[in-house]
């Protein structure tokens, strides 16, 4: 049930729905206090805030920010060795720790009881910080019936504004048209017209996100939403494990390949509308300290192979009132180091490697990449750090000491 921009879950927690919500005194909700602003009276913690009066929350409109996507889990899948992958991939993921993550379908296996609903959410919703559900038909596809149980979890049609980009989360499964215990996709005419007016709305970015490989269903729509195609930068997608990569209406389509869900997806999205997108091929290990952050990443394959491989890892740290957030641009098969000295009314920051750092009401006199200032008055900046180069900050929210 979605409320005020929030979702209410059979849990009684709650998830964001779009990049503006409401929020009663009370309510605890899914979102990464860290990349949020915040207004009003909310004890926070690292995945979810409890709001203590009204609160009102925007995500932060900036860049770069960093996006991880993996599908097909199939929790209730009686192969556990499946649903060892599927946990291995949510924890990979976890420790890249995107601003935003989507999970693309098939999110468990068809069940009356709808049970894996809930286990699936309740192993993600404290590893994945900011995520978003896409619908496909193992989600609602029964043996004889259709089961409706993903609707007590998310919505099936959805849009997001980050920055210079939009995402689109789209039902290619309606179950109007497509037949109880079918795979292949099925779009209405109603999606049809709610996605043509996503697509020409604004002039934003668009990033679309869908189960189907968009191979087999484009044509459907193509007469109508996607004649054009409308600023879309890319898409991502789950389903078939034969299709890794594809091209189609000149839109890069990222999708899981025989490589799902234990090497998920993570990228990048840049200021100047551009995505680096790369898969996760083992496990990561990051240990941090007060003071230092040691990240060892494994080998990275990135789906355009003119681009260096990497491995974007967002590491949030706290100094008093004050959240950053590091996007460590870390090299494939590599060990990164990022030593934080506090100094008083200054954080010292230097690494052997290139990153970003992002928070509300920091300052240098280093590179500013970007910045953007909420309704109620804060200003978050982002700046780009090369390696070896240390950036001072300082804060207006770091109290003086």
């Amino acid at each position: 049930m979605c409320c005020g921009s929030i979702f209410k879950l059979p849990t009684e927690e709650y998830r964001f729905v779009n990049e503006n919500i409401s929020i009663d005194p009370g309510k605890k909700v899914y979102i990464d206090p860290s990349i949020w602003c915040i207004h009003g009276e909310y004890e926070a913690h690292e995945k979810y805030i409890i709001a203590k009066s009204n609160v009102t929350a925007h995500l932060v409109q900036i860049h770069p920010f960093t996006f991880g996507w993996t599908a097909d889990l199939h929790f209730g899948n009686p192969n556990q060795s499946w649903i060892s992958d599927a946990k291995r991939g949510i924890d990979r993921l976890s420790l890249c720790n995107p601003t935003l993550t989507a999970i693309g379908g098939d999110i468990v296996e068809p069940s009356l009881e709808g049970l894996w609903f809930e286990d699936a959410w309740n192993y993600m919703k404290d590893k994945l910080s900011n995520n978003l559900w896409i619908k496909g038909n193992h989600d609602v596809g029964g043996e004889f019936l259709f089961c409706y149980h993903y609707y007590d979890w998310f919505e099936r049609l959805w849009c997001l504004r980050i920055g210079k980009f939009k995402f689109i989360g789209f039902d290619t499964f309606n179950e109007r048209i497509a037949l109880p215990k079918s795979c292949y996709p099925g779009i209405s005419l109603h999606d049809m017209i709610w996605l043509k007016k996503r697509l020409f709305e604004d002039q934003l970015y668009k990033v679309m996100l869908f189960h189907h490989p968009l191979s087999q269903w484009y044509f459907k729509v193509r007469p109508y939403a996607l004649n054009e195609t409308l600023n879309v930068k890319c898409a991502f997608f789950g389903h078939d494990p034969k299709i890794n990569y594809e091209e189609v209406l000149n839109i890069p389509c990222y999708g899981g390949g025989e490589c799902a869900p234990a090497n998920p997806i993570v990228g990048i999205f840049t200021k100047s509308g551009d995505e680096y997108i790369f898969r996760v091929m083992d496990d990561i290990n990051v240990a941090e300290t007060s003071s230092r952050i040691k990240i060892e990443t494994p080998s990275a394959s990135p789906f355009n192979r003119e681009f260096k491989p990497i491995v974007p890892i967002r590491v949030v740290t706290r100094h008093d009132e004050c959240h950053l957030n590091l996007i460590v641009l870390c090299p494939s098969e590599s060990v990164s180091h990022i030593q934080i000295e506090d100094e008083g009314d200054t954080l010292r920051i230097i690494s052997d490697v290139n990153f970003y750092v992002l928070g509300k009401e920091i300052y240098s006199t280093g590179d500013l990449y970007d910045s953007w200032r909420c309704s109620c008055g804060m200003t978050w900046n982002s700046y780009y750090v090369s390696a070896e180069n240390p950036i001072e900050l300082h804060s207006a929210l770091t109290k003086r000491r």
